[in-house]
């Protein structure tokens, strides 16, 4: 009996059916870094092997035998292990079987291993492949497909913005963004927006110099990954899951991640200059090549629902880009529900701050210089923009529904502050008021805010899954957890809306100072 006939693999916390029934059982085995697949070097004993790109070849074809070979159909030699002075440092060859247990493999949660632990590696920056200890790094993470297609529901591929001239990053490279593999069961799309903090040139502790030639200059570039896998990445245990206990709100969703590289809360429009020492600040035309992009080449307009959201600076970009991601969607498809969720964004308790620093003002500078685009029906009304960074002053102008969570005392999104414990009950207290306020103004809009310091709720275990907060939306005394509030929201039901009391920390709260 062949092992390859109908295989499952459980990858990550979920199970993806990858192989159909298929007459003769030889597959190709594609690397889920690369996508390439493991490729004998030619048909004779002793050769190697590597990874290429898929052809029409019979090296690439492989099947498992109940004995452990894994033989490959050019050669029908078996894939073994051959001794080296360390374990580390053995090498791969195609032999004739022997039973022995440098053949034994077996593929174990997307992994070829022998009994020795030794597991099938790949060179991230090469095609060559080793073996070494398994790791659960992706590079030892393998897929195994009649097709040759590296596809599955965890699995994100690379998309360029190349037919968009001004979708570029902070250093000129051609923006991109990762969309699934396979289309969910589900008719709804999530577009969520990476975060990753802003600079600003020649400002001491936000100039871009540190940030995109010295600490993260990750940030400023096109990411040249060609996959982005869920199940290895922040999102595989809240938004990413595809389990409904884990993820009630987005576990059926097709996924679409950006990866940020613009440094300017995806709001810029300003051209690399003497006066941006030379950095670009692309992030409203990367949006809008997203937008078009998703339009033109993937089944978005036929959704049921699309949820847009992000952290931090993808949150605060979330807020800037919401209503025209609506309209454009609307424009092709007008029953479509379009909805939003920023997390950890701009709503910012602006009257508490410390003497002579004014937070607005300094973000307004900022968007200043990145020649900012927000939500354009605030712009239309204070044309000089500075009651439009800002969700505190913009929400008004919203009129695509959304949701802001927030921590009371954020621990990143914070300029112009003090040590003292009273300014902070200030500005908690403010935070509150302004939420309250909020709210009581637009009964329809989703509010989270947890007495406890971190920065992005989906990410910070214990409010994702955990901490509950009182609701404003429920019965006395009842309060709700974020997982659970975000499903709400997205089906549009009450409750949806939640304050913690600010005068003590939450019980679940592990960040205390």
């Amino acid at each position: 009996m062949i092992l390859f006939t109908i295989l499952s693999i459980h990858y990550g916390a979920a199970e993806y059916k990858i192989l159909e029934k298929e007459t003769e059982s030889w597959n190709y085995i594609v690397s889920t870094l690369t996508g390439d697949v493991l490729t004998s070097e030619n048909n004779f004993e002793g050769a190697e092997v590597y990874t290429s790109k898929k052809g029409d070849k019979l090296d690439q074809l492989w099947r498992l035998e109940n004995d452990g070979c894994l033989k490959n159909k050019q050669s029908s030699l078996c894939l073994q292990v051959v001794e080296g002075k360390t374990l580390n440092s053995r090498k791969l060859m195609m032999t004739h079987g022997n039973k022995k247990n440098n053949q034994g493999w077996k593929f174990v949660t997307g992994t070829f291993i022998l009994e020795n632990g030794l597991a099938i590696d790949m060179e991230s920056t090469s095609a060559r492949v080793f073996v070494q200890s398994k790791n659960g790094n992706r590079s030892q993470k393998w897929m195994v497909r009649a097709d040759g297609n590296l596809k599955a529901k965890n699995i994100l591929e690379n998309i360029s913005l190349k037919d968009y001239p001004m979708a570029t990053c902070n250093d000129d490279t051609t923006a991109v963004y990762f969309r699934q593999t396979e289309r969910s069961p589900a008719n709804k799309v999530v577009v969520y927006l990476r975060g990753g903090g802003f600079c600003v040139p020649r400002v001491p502790g936000f100039d871009c110099e540190s940030r995109c030639r010295e600490t993260d200059p990750h940030l400023c570039t096109a990411t040249t990954d060609p996959y982005f896998d869920l199940d290895e990445s922040p999102l595989a245990d809240n938004i990413g899951s595809p389990d409904p206990a884990v993820n009630p709100a987005f576990h059926d969703f097709y996924k679409i991640y950006v990866p940020y590289c613009s440094s300017d809360v995806y709001s810029g429009t300003r051209n690399g200059s003497i006066f941006t020492d030379s950095f670009t600040f692309h992030g409203h035309y990367i949006f809008k090549a997203l937008t078009e992009d998703l339009i033109e080449n993937t089944w978005i307009t036929e959704a049921d629902q699309v949820v847009l959201m992000g952290g931090s600076a993808g949150g605060i970009g979330t807020e800037a880009n919401c209503d025209y991601f609506a309209e454009e969607l609307h424009k092709k498809n007008v029953s479509i529900d379009v909805r939003c969720i920023s997390d950890s964004g701009s709503l910012y308790p602006y009257d508490t701050h410390t003497p002579f620093c004014y937070p607005d003002l300094l973000e307004y500078a900022a968007n200043e210089v990145w020649d900012s685009i927000s939500d354009t029906s605030c712009l239309a009304e204070h044309p000089t923009g500075l009651a439009c960074i800002s969700a505190s002053t913009a929400y008004p102008y919203v009129e695509t529904p959304i949701m802001l969570l927030m921590s009371a005392e954020d621990t990143v999104i914070r300029i112009c502050t003090d040590d003292d414990p009273e300014f902070w009950d200030a500005w908690r207290y403010e935070l509150e008021a302004l939420a309250r306020k909020i709210v009581s103004e637009v009964p329809e809009i989703g509010m989270y805010i947890a007495n406890c310091p971190f920065h992005e709720a989906m990410f910070y275990d214990p409010t994702y899954a955990g901490m509950e907060i009182p609701l404003l939306d429920g019965e006395d005394g009842e309060a709700g957890v974020l997982k659970d509030l975000v499903a709400n929201f997205l089906k549009g039901q009450h409750p949806f809306q939640a304050i913690d009391d600010m005068s003590i920390r939450n019980p679940l709260c592990t960040n205390l100072d």
